[in-house]
């Protein structure tokens, strides 16, 4: 998989932009890379349920109460999206169960009313080997509108690579949604294809 630079040099290589040899080189297109990378990495990861950025994580509870729910949680640490709760003896584990996510201000927490519950989540991967290559075609192009209008000034040039993202977006969405899994009874296929479709709309 392509590196960082890499990545930044498929972005601006969309919108008509030399290349960069190092984040902390002092050029426009370097400055605003950095600036802009990280975050739009990570808002990505939580636009859709990547297979590479997906975990179960078992949580460990917390000894403190929370009114309203049997048990409190550590957020996970590395969890940009916690996408549904469940454990071992949950009736369907392809419905999400209630719960909450709380903050102190200094620590978040998952409150809910399972025992030894697990969260099925989207982590931060900052490995770029780990990316799945449709991952990095979308990356380029959203890295790649934020970079636009501070380099180049162009609503056109926007315009076009607004409607790339989109593009590469949709078809790394269908792939996502087709691709590997554990085996499904019919029942829980059609609700996840039935979600896929409601997600799309």
């Amino acid at each position: 998989m392509p590196s960082v630079i890499e990545i930044c040099n498929l972005s601006l290589a969309h919108i008509g932009q030399g290349s960069i040899n190092d984040l902390d080189e002092a050029s426009p297109q370097a400055e605003q890379c950095s600036l802009f990378y990280t975050n739009t990495r990570d808002s990505l990861l939580r636009q859709f349920p990547w297979n590479f950025s997906t975990r179960n994580i078992l949580l460990s509870q917390v000894d403190a109460e929370e009114p309203g729910w049997q048990y409190k949680y550590q957020h996970p640490p590395t969890a940009l999206w916690v996408r549904k709760v469940f454990n071992a003896t949950s009736t369907d584990p392809e419905m999400p169960n209630e719960y909450e996510i709380t903050s102190t201000g200094a620590e978040k927490h998952i409150c809910c009313d399972l025992y030894q519950a697990y969260a099925k989540c989207t982590i931060k991967v900052e490995d770029t080997t780990l990316f799945d290559p449709s991952f990095v075609e979308v990356l380029s192009f959203k890295l790649a509108m934020d970079l636009c209008m501070p380099l180049t000034n162009s609503g056109s040039r926007m315009q076009d690579v607004t409607q790339r993202y989109q593009y590469a977006l949709s078809n790394a969405m269908l792939t996502g949604a087709v691709e590997g899994g554990s085996k499904r009874s019919d029942s829980n296929k059609a609700r996840s294809n039935r979600a896929y479709i409601n997600a799309m709309r």
